[in-house]
């Protein structure tokens, strides 16, 4: 009888547990709302991720559009089941590396719209292998490290678009065997690899490499020649990755392969004035394009071929040599051949002036030492007047300068002349009275 009542108070204590526990998990996530497998935190303004009870049924969780700025490692224990985690536009700067360790069922991972800097493999650890779509697109990722992905085997699609990346290692992808679509576009690559593709060449289908200030030089060689190589067997993936140079100015088929594995042998300098002609030789070139403007770096270095019939229709390529026709200061830059017989390059660099330089800095000295002069001039001679003009005013104020110093007036002298002209008039007019009373 008493094992019976000892029995009957247990249930009743476990019922009270159960009934305080479940209270408590409402207080914790109180904001969201819980349907069948599903759990929606969104716009919720939540700073943190709620703490979850053990629930193995759970398989979709929102918390996108909050404000959460950190992941813990438990934050997802409870729910082992999850199939699909969005995390997308909150305030999450970095991750843990145990962030989303225990979660072996998860398909589906969004991370867009974030401010995340960096991540590396301890992240995306082994127990993401089932992970078949990740979005890290709309963030502040610099760079992606050798074996970030080496976990994600089943991976088939990745975004890292419009981030902040200038380094992606060559070995990065080797591990996605399964792959299908890939973006790193709106990015700040500027070297493209023929080793991102080795190993995920027969499983891709998409790849998104536009609007990067790829440069297209020498390194570019073996990228190029891949291209070469990938034309001939699948045309509709080798439109997708045909890259364009220069701030897509130029697309990278359109140089010739030969231009970007061959090096300067030879540079020249040419001055040319504006609005005149200038022919550059090139001699036994068998290309149909014999002919590459570099634009130029700050430090000097080449950024870029760029076949000189995509720039201007002034720029003329005749037999053995190409013609600049009424030269522009925007026609300055390298401008490179290459020979048949050889593969170095041979370039000139050409500048474009308004007139002749020398002749320009000696007119523009001339001038201007001929002003000063003017302007020297003009002060002595206004600085000697008031010298003057000054000195004769002190010495009349104290009487030095006397008056029979002083030079008569003009208008004095004319007054007497008339009164003198008077008098002898009169007097003749006198003495004519005088002989005739007589």
């Amino acid at each position: 009888m008493d094992f019976i009542w000892n029995n009957y108070f247990i249930q009743i204590l476990w019922t009270i547990w159960q009934i305080c526990e479940a209270s408590k998990g409402e207080s914790h996530h109180r904001h969201c709302t819980i349907e069948a497998k599903l759990i929606v935190c969104s716009h919720k303004n939540l700073k943190s991720v709620p703490e979850w009870h053990p629930n193995a049924t759970i398989t979709k969780l929102l918390l996108d559009s909050n404000m959460i700025t950190a992941i813990k490692d438990t934050n997802f224990r409870a729910l082992p089941s999850l199939h699909n985690l969005t995390i997308a536009s909150n305030h999450l700067r970095a991750l843990s590396n145990s962030s989303f360790s225990g979660l072996k069922h998860l398909v589906y991972l969004n991370l867009a719209h974030n401010n995340l800097t960096s991540i590396t493999r301890q992240i995306f650890g082994s127990d993401l292998k089932t992970l078949l779509h990740l979005h890290l697109e709309f963030n502040k990722i610099r760079k992606i490290p050798r074996d970030v992905f080496d976990n994600l085997i089943n991976l088939k699609e990745l975004h890292l678009e419009q981030n902040s990346l200038t380094l992606i290692h060559k070995h990065s992808f080797n591990k996605l065997r399964a792959i299908q679509w890939l973006t790193i576009d709106h990015n700040y690559l500027n070297n493209a690899s023929v080793d991102w593709f080795r190993s995920i060449n027969s499983t891709l289908r998409h790849f998104s490499m536009s609007h990067n200030p790829w440069i297209c030089d020498f390194r570019t060689c073996e990228y190029r020649k891949w291209l070469n190589t990938l034309a001939k067997t699948r045309r509709e993936f080798h439109n997708m990755v045909n890259i364009r140079c220069c701030h897509g100015y130029s697309p990278l088929t359109t140089i010739d392969s030969a231009f970007l594995c061959a090096s300067p042998s030879h540079v020249g300098h040419l001055k040319v004035t504006a609005n005149s002609t200038a022919s550059l030789p090139c001699k036994d070139s068998s290309l149909k394009s014999p002919w590459t403007i570099l634009s130029m770096k700050k430090n000097g270095t080449s950024a870029c071929h760029m076949p000189v019939g995509h720039l201007d229709e002034r720029l003329v390529v005749r037999q053995g040599e190409l013609v600049i026709q009424g030269a522009h200061k925007n026609h300055s830059g390298r401008y490179c051949c290459l020979p048949e017989k050889t593969h170095n390059l041979k370039c000139t660099d050409v500048k474009v002036t308004s007139r002749n330089f020398n002749q320009t800095k000696t007119d523009n000295k001339s001038a201007s030492q001929g002003a000063a002069l003017a302007i020297c001039i003009i002060a002595f001679t206004a600085l000697l007047c008031g010298a003057v003009y000054f000195c004769r005013r002190k010495r009349r104020q104290y009487g030095v300068l006397r008056d029979t110093e002083v030079p008569p007036n003009n208008d004095e002298k004319v007054e007497e002349s008339s009164n003198f002209s008077r008098n002898l008039s009169y007097n003749a007019k006198i003495s004519e009275v005088q002989e005739a009373c007589v």
